[in-house]
């Protein structure tokens, strides 16, 4: 459970804002099962104690849309609900409208997601065998070893679907991706591509991310509600991993740098501006 508090003294939200906190949990769990997608590719396995913590975080939303739909029938209340009533009023069009039923049948496209598969295998599999470790299965071509995703994303202007194309070649993890808007209200996609150990030394590694999209102008709130221009936008990142500790469970010192025009992307602010941000990462080996 999270609450979103208070806007500060004076400052006006725009509907835009007001969605988008609507959003944040069922972002956070999304990145959360893409962050567990590359560290898999990484080592090129899964283990089991993963499993039920990756399931539960690609299918947040999916399974808060299809409970809002089966188990909601007397409680009107809920992030999905609210999603509902505030796109359908910020667009104002009685003629095109958004429903529960129409997210239910959007939302099964996240069933063409292999990893969820390969996870659950991964948890039978130590039931059945006690093998705490998956080895993960893979297309190869040539040097590359690749996995296909699909998933459903909520935004301000609608949902939208994510076509992912996850590689591994010579330990780097790479995710090429094509995101394409729900086109009741508005017409937006977007592309971007992750590279994961870009450039590694023995005592760091360097992350690279590229996002674009074409998009409607964002309302942002403030002293006064103003709206972003609409079209071309997008966003760079450098991840930094400075290494403090190896063995079994590495740690790392992580800074990334970015920027990031004014738009809708997953997991950031809607306004443009520096992007900044520090801490530790604990992995696990390769070789465990």
């Amino acid at each position: 459970w999270a609450s979103s508090g208070n806007a500060e003294s004076g400052r006006l939200v725009s509907k835009h804002e007001g969605i988008t906190k609507v959003l944040g949990g069922n972002e956070a769990n999304a990145i959360l099962a893409n962050e567990m997608t590359f560290k898999w590719l990484s080592r090129k396995s899964i283990n089991y104690r993963e499993s039920i913590l990756y399931l539960g975080a690609f299918h947040n939303l999916s399974s808060y849309i299809i409970r809002t739909k089966y188990f909601n029938k007397f409680k009107w209340g809920g992030d999905i609900d609210s999603y509902i009533f505030d796109i359908n009023s910020n667009e104002g069009n009685l003629n095109k409208t958004y429903n529960i039923d129409y997210l239910v049948k959007q939302v099964y496209i996240d069933f063409l997601n292999p990893f969820q598969y390969l996870a659950a295998f991964s948890y039978l599999k130590y039931l059945y065998k006690g093998e705490s470790k998956f080895v993960l299965p893979v297309i190869n071509i040539g040097k590359v070893k690749y996995l296909p995703s699909f998933r459903m994303g909520l935004t301000p202007f609608g949902s939208e679907f994510y076509f992912e194309n996850f590689a591994l070649y010579n330990d780097r993890v790479i995710n090429a991706y094509y995101r394409k808007g729900d086109r009741t209200f508005h017409k937006f996609s977007g592309f971007g591509i992750r590279v994961s150990n870009l450039l590694n030394v023995k005592a760091a590694s360097v992350d690279m991310k590229i996002d674009c999209w074409n998009q409607p102008g964002l309302y942002l709130g403030g002293s006064t509600i103003s709206k972003a221009r609409d079209g071309f936008g997008y966003a760079l990142y450098e991840t930094l991993y400075l290494k403090l500790i190896n063995g079994d469970f590495p740690v790392s010192i992580v800074s990334q740098i970015g920027y990031k025009t004014a738009g809708y992307l997953e997991g950031e602010k809607l306004s443009d501006g520096l992007i900044l941000r520090f801490g530790l990462s604990l992995s696990e080996s390769k070789s465990k």
